[in-house]
């Protein structure tokens, strides 16, 4: 069996996608901020 997908779910995976797109794209994150911002992190 086949799954299909109707309109409405195409146009809210879309409507999510894109919210979570352009969210990301805006966001600045600061250096010391975020995942790797402990020091012992940073060191290689």
């Amino acid at each position: 069996m086949a799954w299909k997908v109707d309109l409405t779910e195409r146009k809210a995976a879309w409507s999510l996608y894109v919210e979570l797109v352009t969210r990301i794209a805006v966001q600045l994150l600061e250096v010391d901020r975020g995942k790797g911002s402990r020091s012992d992190e940073l060191s290689l």
